[in-house]
């Protein structure tokens, strides 16, 4: 079969349908090396003199627009069986006049893309939630317990995401924001922070994988990667829960859902995720499965036994330290999302991904933080 995968990076499930004996393009936000070894074709929206992700907080949203506008004319000049995308947006939609899509409409996908929409059903499903409120510029800072949180009611990779530590900064906040009443602000909730993927036909939904995530800056909550699987204990009522309250929806495919574990171990539902997710490939390398041959099968009606993991698996997302170049990461075999040799990467933008495996959580962190080292000091600065 042959496969057109659209994403801000599908390198990992680009492989996949690799490795499971397809033919794979791709239209990409970022333009890894790696991709390129993968798909037939990629067309990416990044060149090869820099690794940036400044265009992804465009509110104009031109790369989303040139995804589209490249996704079209891939359509145009071959045959795909699928369209496996990785965003939820509104230039998606209307592809499948071209070919089948392997993703929920928008429609579907309302209820939990919108974040105050999907934390109020949770809570009248009976699960445990914090305290969510829209922001408005006549919230008053009085009275409330900080740090909180400030987020978009839709938005990815935690784009607009605040932690609040004040009255004060809160104030700002409401005033800086007060034209923008697509924000949320909620309680934060100080434990671990987890995720659990399930496959689902649209009908039936099967808890498959359940991972730590990782964080470059734990302040301000930004989010480097996983490990996996975890069991923290107590879970298993609000896993239940949770495939109970996305039964509702219909979706199919993958769906990921970030929880808070506060430290009595208590779970709170943080937010539901209706697309493929970032440990997509911290599965495969933990379950030993090709899990594009999974999500297919989910899509097609049939979701297959998950084999128990025999080790677990990690990754960490790699973020520059100072403005640098790109050296030759050839031959490195725990890197993923190898940049282009000279590329220019900015501080504080991601380098790329290393992958880790061992038989204990505190074992891959080791591994990742090991090798997250070993690239940073690699790096050519400027």
């Amino acid at each position: 079969m042959n496969f057109l995968t659209v994403g801000v990076n599908m390198r990992d499930v680009a492989c996949s349908i690799k490795r499971a004996g397809h033919s794979v393009s791709s239209v990409n936000y970022f333009n890894p090396v790696d991709l390129g070894r993968c798909a037939e074709e990629s067309i990416t929206f990044l060149g090869c003199d820099r690794i940036s992700t400044e265009g992804l907080n465009d509110e104009s949203g031109s790369w989303k627009q040139f995804l589209f506008e490249k996704t079209i004319a891939a359509l145009a000049k071959d045959n795909f069986d699928f369209i496996v995308p990785r965003i939820n947006s509104e230039h998606i939609d209307p592809l499948k006049r071209f070919a089948p899509i392997l993703g929920n409409s928008l429609k579907s996908l309302e209820p939990l893309r919108d974040k105050w929409q999907c934390t109020r059903a949770a809570s009248k499903q009976g699960l445990n939630v914090p305290k969510t409120e829209i922001a408005t510029a006549s919230l008053k800072s009085a009275n409330r317990v900080f740090p909180l949180i400030f987020k978009p009611i839709r938005g990815s990779r935690g784009a607009g995401l605040r932690k609040v530590h004040s009255p004060g900064e809160l104030e700002a906040l409401l005033i800086e924001k007060a034209a923008d009443k697509n924000c949320i602000l909620q309680e934060y909730i100080q434990g671990e922070s987890y995720n659990i993927n399930f496959l689902s036909d649209g009908a039936r939904l099967e808890p498959i994988f359940v991972s730590r995530q990782l964080f470059s800056d734990p302040e301000n909550l930004v989010y480097s990667g996983s490990v996996g699987p975890v069991e923290p204990e107590g879970i298993e009522e609000f896993v239940e829960e949770c495939t109970a309250f996305l039964e509702h929806f219909k979706i199919r495919g993958i769906v990921g859902v970030d929880f808070m574990v506060d430290s009595v171990g208590e779970a709170f539902f943080i937010e539901a995720n209706p697309r493929i997710q970032g440990s997509f490939e911290v599965m495969e390398g933990a379950l030993g499965i090709n899990m594009f041959d999974y999500y297919h099968g989910a899509w097609s009606g049939e979701i297959p036994a998950v084999p128990s993991s025999t080790h677990l698996a990690g990754k960490n997302i790699v973020t520059a330290q100072r403005d640098c170049r790109a050296p030759d990461f050839e031959g490195c075999g725990h890197i993923r999302d190898i940049p282009p040799m000279g590329a220019f990467i900015a501080a504080g933008e991601p380098v790329c991904t290393v992958v880790a495996a061992g038989n204990s959580e505190a074992e891959v962190e080791a591994m990742l933080r090991k090798w997250s080292n070993t690239i940073l000091n690699r790096m050519k600065p400027l």
